[in-house]
This record gives structure tokens, C-alpha cells and sequence, in this order.
């Protein structure tokens, strides 16, 4: 028996191998720190958005943008922007007045991470078409990339309230707003308010970042 049990018994070097194989394959079923969500828990300053954007940031009336999803950088940048006087809105100008630096990056983090929530939209499939080839016409990928899923300060435009939309193409039209360097300023002027509307109705139908 003291034989038969002794073979038995791993080698040492069998064991090492075997316990580092199985510390390796609970290391991959734990998700990892990169993996995880960044923001746990809602900043305090969340309680001043969610009157209109919701308290994850799927605003549900259309004339309020959709928060979920959307690129840190750009949120960031916008409430910044409202703070410093380069886009005004009686709301957010004022809103933006009371948020210190760190919690313009904690909001931004915290609406940038969560899900998106369906709007339900659902578009005129004639509307649908010509707003796809009027962004096509216009490389508004280029810019927003492919997928309209935006890129560091450029926004997200994939699912967003198409009548949230036409408002900002209205306003870079008019000039009321102008914090993105002039490019949409060069771009807007070109486009009728069918073109908005079409264009507004695409996008809000296409796939936001999951």
C-alpha cells in the first residue's frame, strides 16, 4: 500500500504546474480591472442632470441629448465649454458655473460608462435613405468615424434624440453655437432643413457603443 499511494502522489514538479494552471484559469474567469466598469457609484453632482438627462444619462424627452455612451473627452469638453462661455444655454451655462474641475471629470466618467438604453425611434425608411447618402455626401464619418460612435472629443451621434440633433445643426447654422473649431460651421450652411431632418433621422436609428 505505503508503494501504490507514493505513486499516487505528484511530483513537485507535476503540482507546480498544475496549481499555476489553475490559478491561471480563475485569473481569466475574474474579470479584470480594465474590464470592469470605472465608475461604481453616481457622483453627487448627478443629482443636477437627471431633471432633464435622466440619472444614467437616457434622457427620455428628445430635445434633451442622450448622456449614456457618449465619449468622456466630449462630455467633458461640453460642460467645460458651458462653464468657460464657448456654448451657452441658459441651463447648462449656469449649471456648469457650479461644477469644479474634478467633477466635471467624475460626471463625464460616470454618463460615459453607462449603457444605453432603446429610444424606440422609429424613422420614415424614405427619410432613412436620404439622410444615410447626405452623411455619405458630406464624410460626416470622417470625423465621427464609421459607425458615428464618435472619437475622443468628436461626439457620438449613433442613436442619439434625432430632434436633439437637428437643434445643434440648427444652431451651428445660425452661429449660436460655435465651440468645435468651425468646422460644422463650414459644413451647415450647405444643408436645407430637409437635409437636417433626413440626416437627424439616420442617425438616431443606428447602433450606439454597447
Amino acid at each position: 500500500m505505503p508503494a501504490v499511494s507514493a505513486r499516487l502522489r505528484c511530483p513537485p514538479t507535476v503540482a507546480t504546474a498544475l496549481f499555476a494552471g489553475l490559478v491561471a484559469v480563475l485569473m481569466a474567469m475574474t474579470p479584470s480591472a480594465a474590464q470592469s466598469p470605472r465608475v461604481l457609484e453616481a457622483p453627487p453632482k448627478v443629482a443636477l442632470c437627471a431633471g432633464c438627462h435622466g440619472r444614467t444619462g437616457n434622457s427620455v424627452e428628445s430635445r434633451y441629448p442622450i448622456l449614456a455612451g457618449q465619449t468622456t473627452e466630449y462630455l467633458a469638453r461640453q460642460l467645460e465649454d458651458f462653464r468657460d462661455g464657448r456654448r451657452r444655454h441658459e441651463q447648462m451655462s449656469a449649471i456648469a458655473a457650479l461644477l469644479e474641475p474634478e467633477e466635471i471629470a467624475a460626471l463625464a466618467d460616470w454618463f460615459g460608462d453607462q449603457p444605453r438604453w432603446p429610444t424606440g425611434f422609429i424613422a420614415d425608411p424614405v427619410l432613412l435613405a436620404s439622410g444615410s447618402e447626405r452623411a455619405r455626401e458630406l464624410g460626416c464619418g470622417a470625423c465621427h468615424r464609421s459607425d458615428f460612435r464618435g472619437n475622443g472629443t468628436i461626439p457620438a451621434l449613433a442613436g442619439q434624440h434625432a430632434e436633439y440633433l437637428i437643434a445643434q445643426l440648427l444652431a451651428f447654422r445660425s452661429g449660436a453655437r460655435h465651440n468645435d473649431g468651425g468646422v460644422m460651421g463650414a459644413i451647415v450652411p450647405s444643408l436645407g432643413e430637409a437635409d437636417m431632418r433626413d440626416i437627424a433621422h439616420y442617425l438616431a436609428t443606428l447602433a450606439p457603443k454597447p
